[in-house]
């Protein structure tokens, strides 16, 4: 066996659990992780692969940052009810959030229309 493919058998071999399987992300992955590289992934129905560093990434970064001050709005760390001026703090972080996904949105939306206005350049393929 060539010493490539045995160095590619090993790294796959190297991802999967004790019981020889690939992990299992039936609930998602809970945020991104570092999966390296190559790493295989078997998608069922409507799935999304998501790189961090793309629009759509950053997108979903910003949604659980607005979660977390969402779940902030009427807690402190102890589990307290916070006063008024901790809810205005929470509110002004949330709109900060909330300002910079509508600019992560309105970019998707202009490289959208140029990929859309660049297709229709093309012409047809069939």
């Amino acid at each position: 066996m060539p010493a490539d493919l045995l160095v590619e058998i090993a790294k796959h071999r190297a991802i999967l659990n004790p019981a020889g399987q690939p992990p299992q992300f039936r609930n998602g992955t809970n945020g991104f992780r570092d999966f390296g590289t190559g790493t295989l992934a078997e998608l069922h129905n409507r799935e999304a692969v998501v790189p961090e560093d793309s629009n759509a990434g950053k997108f979903l970064a910003n949604a659980d940052k607005m979660q977390a001050q969402l779940n902030s709005l009427t807690t402190n760390n102890n589990g307290a009810t916070i006063n008024q001026e901790g809810v205005i703090n929470a509110i002004n972080q949330l709109n900060t959030t909330m300002s910079n996904t509508a600019s992560i949105l309105m970019s998707i939306e202009k490289n959208s229309k140029k990929q859309i206005s660049a297709l229709g350049s093309v012409g047809s393929v069939y």
